[in-house]
């Protein structure tokens, strides 16, 4: 909790007040369905310079309004300065709220909604009313909405960069039918003690379907991205010791497209958004861990990626990346030779995906100095206006 009230703090300190932030309701008809969404503006947003989108979709039985509170993610919207937007789901559940249809046999497949076409239709809608950097739209959403968000990685890949799903893998009659034509950054959250989607596979409680286990999605994207590179894991630091949970993060970087995939094994956690917890939703869905907020690490972990769609067939061959970096391993300086004449610009992230170094100019012959980072694994990433390039650096 300690965790959470500075957190937020930091939100508020750093945006001014929520009392700036703009919430938009609004809908569009789609398949004769009146479908609403709630746009979130974020205060930075002038309108003369293009944006990232983000989709945040909510649990089956959901509202648009209720993920708000739910992820927190209007806050990381504020501070980042991307739009984010709470779509709702066409067809109610059986318990009230709303429902996606996201292939399991759920309410709204039932009632033969085609969300992803919605969804699709909603990134044209916004494209029409806001500045939108069409490589940098992304999906994330919890349970029916993890499902869902894994659904558009499958099928709208043409115009999503990257998704992430939290207590959700993927249908087990879905794992054949899935083949995603582009490489697609996904990352996954997932519970150990997930009451409502088991973390190991098994059917979902109430009736939805048999979910694959979180370990087999995982696999699953590896192999769909073509990843080459060994799997590795972390332990992320038990911050906040009040709660019974901590986090195992898995991740592979050498995919095609520069892709990735990651895994955070929630251990002791539920059906829950961790880093925003809630007393009577966990006596039900179990252990929020607060060790990390998911909003802020989902961010984080999506501002990386550009659509695969926009990247020109030369960007996926590794013989014409554009520098020359030497040497690596390294034990201090990593020299940089920079081959094209466009701009562009570097960034360090450790594994835990903490900046260590953000916003470098590139020249055409630069050193950095590592000497101060500890010794593991590091991902440099390049980026200019039209492409991006990644690249693992071992200290040591």
């Amino acid at each position: 909790m300690i965790k959470k009230i500075l957190t937020t703090f930091w939100i508020i300190y750093l945006t001014g007040n929520l009392s700036a932030q703009t919430n938009i309701t609004d809908s569009i008809l789609y398949q004769g369905y009146n479908r609403i969404f709630i746009t979130h503006i974020p205060p930075s947003y002038t309108g003369s310079d293009s944006v990232p989108l983000v989709f945040v979709l909510h649990g089956g039985g959901g509202t648009a309004n209720g993920m708000i509170s739910f992820s927190e993610f209007d806050l990381v919207s504020d501070t980042s300065g991307f739009i984010v937007v709470f779509p709702q789901g066409a067809v109610t559940a059986s318990s009230g709220g709303y429902t996606w249809a996201d292939g399991r046999g759920t309410p709204a497949d039932i009632a033969g909604i085609d969300d992803v076409g919605f969804i699709s239709a909603l990134i044209d809608h916004l494209n029409n009313n806001y500045e939108i950097i069409n490589s940098k739209v992304y999906a994330c959403g919890i349970s029916n909405g993890g499902f869902m968000s894994q659904r558009l990685a499958c099928e709208l890949n043409n115009r999503i960069a990257a998704v992430a799903s939290v207590g959700s893998t993927i249908d087990s009659s879905q794992v054949s039918i899935y083949q995603p034509a582009l490489p697609i950054s996904v990352m996954l959250i997932n519970g150990v003690n997930d009451p409502i989607v088991p973390f190991y596979g098994g059917a979902v409680n109430g009736g939805q379907g048999y979910a694959i286990s979180s370990f087999d999605l995982f696999d699953f994207w590896i192999q769909k991205n073509s990843c080459t590179g060994q799997t590795d894991s972390i332990q992320l630091p038990d911050i906040v010791t009040s709660e019974s949970s901590t986090i195992t993060k898995y991740y592979n970087f050498n995919c095609d497209c520069n892709s990735q995939v990651v895994l955070y094994k929630v251990n002791g956690g539920g059906h829950t958004w961790p880093g925003v917890p809630n007393f009577w939703y966990e006596l039900i869905a179990g252990q929020t861990n607060e060790d990390i907020h998911a909003s802020i690490e989902i961010w984080q972990f999506f501002k990386t990626f550009i659509n695969c769609e926009t990247t020109s067939v030369n960007d996926l061959n590794h013989n014409t990346i554009p520098y020359r970096l030497f040497p690596n391993p390294t034990n201090g300086f990593i020299n940089i030779e920079y081959l094209s004449e466009s701009n562009a610009e570097l960034k360090l992230i450790d594994i835990t995906g903490k900046t260590m170094i953000e916003n470098t100019p590139l020249q055409p012959n630069i050193s950095i100095d590592l000497s101060s980072l500890e010794n593991g694994i590091y991902l440099l990433i390049l980026q200019s206006e039209k492409s991006i390039y990644t690249t693992k650096i071992v200290k040591k």
